[in-house]
């Protein structure tokens, strides 16, 4: 974890008073996004980002990134790479969480040392893809996880609450770390106050639960980690569907060349009011120098 590379531009009081000022045009924003283009919104945020301080993870070689895909049955799996890989930006035509329309994002899940509740990304890749259980719904969904394996490092801007009370050791570590760089950045308290009130501000855009019919909650998000995007950066950001036991992330589609897959499951996860079980289905291969993968029955 490091600090983000560019110096924030706040020189003064009255450049305090400003950002403060835009920050408050952003909430009232926020209060109804029906009423606002993403132009608005990107005006906005981009005149905010430049002056503040954002907070960076690095993923080194070897860490391990799952991604959750549905798949329609067991008879019709996903035969190449590129299906389990992020969505074709063409094809998307809501807004996401980290991602705007007609743009993409590789959406996938991450482990954090100490967890003790969950200890496979693929739990928490469920909970975040999985439509039965985002939408409390009973029966059957088949999943593909294909686990992806970091070559080359990548940057990702991260969105922890600077005010709220974590109770997981791992994210009150990476709040500590990033709030303690936020006061050494900016030494005047009142402007502290203003940047820590919008990062708070921030972490409760990234971790709406948004209603599958109001994709529109998510332009404030999705906004944001396109600008973020345009600038070399992933976002990563606790889980909401669990509730911040696991963490997500997001990586721009050209930084993909940083990950390779490795291995694929496929699981049926079923749900019957309480009750959720994932049961193993297949494994699979792929297939030498081709995106063809290969799958065989779990014994």
């Amino acid at each position: 974890m490091r600090d983000n590379p560019h110096n924030t531009n706040i020189k003064n009081q009255n450049m305090c008073q400003d950002l403060q000022k835009r920050v408050a045009e952003l909430k009232l924003m926020a209060s109804d996004l029906t009423k606002f283009s993403e132009d608005e919104v990107r005006k906005i945020i981009s005149s905010i980002l430049p002056q503040i301080p954002l907070f960076i993870c690095d993923f080194e070689k070897g860490r391990i990134i799952e991604r959750a895909v549905s798949n329609n049955s067991l008879e019709n799996l996903h035969t190449n790479v590129e299906r389990l890989s992020f969505k074709p930006a063409d094809l998307n035509d809501k807004l996401q969480r980290a991602s705007i329309i007609n743009d993409t994002m590789f959406y996938g899940s991450v482990l954090f040392l100490g967890n003790k509740e969950i200890n496979y990304e693929r739990i928490i890749g469920s909970f975040e893809a999985c439509g039965l259980l985002r939408e409390n719904e009973d029966g059957d969904e088949i999943m593909s996880f294909g686990q992806w394996t970091v070559i080359d490092q990548i940057s990702f801007v991260t969105i922890i609450d600077p005010l709220k009370k974590y109770k997981n050791e791992y994210l009150k570590t990476l709040q500590e770390q990033q709030n303690k760089y936020f006061s050494q950045s900016i030494k005047e308290s009142s402007c502290l106050e203003i940047i820590l009130d919008f990062h708070s501000f921030l972490a409760d855009e990234f971790s709406k639960d948004v209603n599958k019919a109001e994709n529109h909650n998510y332009l404030i998000s999705s906004v944001t980690a396109n600008i973020f995007k345009t600038h070399g950066y992933g976002v990563y950001y606790p889980s909401v569907q669990i509730m911040g036991e696991g963490m997500c992330v997001a990586i721009p589609p050209g930084m993909t060349s940083r990950i390779i897959l490795e291995k694929i499951l496929v699981c049926k996860i079923s749900k019957r009011g309480k009750s959720i079980e994932i049961s193993n289905q297949k494994i699979a291969i792929l297939k030498d120098k081709t995106n063809e993968i290969i799958y065989f029955d779990v014994q």
